[in-house]
């Protein structure tokens, strides 16, 4: 008897500051829909929330975007307003994530009840592509190297930096190395 595969979403950083705050996005607003859609036919939902203290501009990151941004209580921290309706409809979480990926995915799912089959998929969507999308996405694959893994590039906001770089077809390489399916 073959068990039904589940689809396990990861809503990376849909926070108010890289939405409309210290670090706005265009296309993470526009992602808003095909973030809800996957919500829809998801079976678990783990939102991440990129999580920085006060001495944020102290860091290595902060050194190298020095924008303060998610800094821990602050209204920009928080899961965007057209989405935090969603937290907690479905089995999952929102977990806090002091760098571009979180590390104890295992840990977490065991924590909340929710077993990863070999049959089940893992997708994920978010913001600020390519960084902790992608970064997170790698994560999981060293995680879960047998599982299916996708990342929906229309659920997703892309950096639109004017430095002459395809952030998008860079994602798309690093993605399919890694065995990751990318949606458009």
């Amino acid at each position: 008897m073959n068990k039904k595969s589940k689809k396990h979403l990861i809503i990376v950083d849909m926070q108010k500051d890289f939405l409309t705050g210290t670090l706005p996005n265009k296309g993470a607003v526009a992602a808003i829909p095909e973030v809800r859609k996957l919500f829809d036919e998801a079976d678990t939902v783990v939102f991440t929330r990129d999580t920085h203290q006060k001495d944020y501009l102290n860091t290595l990151e902060g050194k190298n975007l020095p924008v303060t941004h998610c800094v821990e209580g602050t209204d920009g921290w928080e899961i965007c307003d057209e989405l935090k309706d969603l937290v907690g409809k479905k089995p999952g979480t929102v977990v806090n994530k002091v760098t571009f990926g979180y590390l104890k995915w295992k840990e977490l799912y065991e924590a909340l009840g929710i077993e990863i089959g070999p049959e089940d998929e893992i997708w994920i969507c978010g913001t600020v592509n390519p960084i902790c999308p992608t970064a997170q996405a790698v994560i999981i694959r060293a995680t879960w190297p047998q599982n299916i893994i996708k990342m929906f590039f229309p659920a997703c906001g892309f950096m639109n930096l004017d430095d002459g770089v395809d952030y998008v077809a860079a994602t798309k390489a690093v993605l399919k190395m890694q065995q990751i399916e990318v949606v458009e």
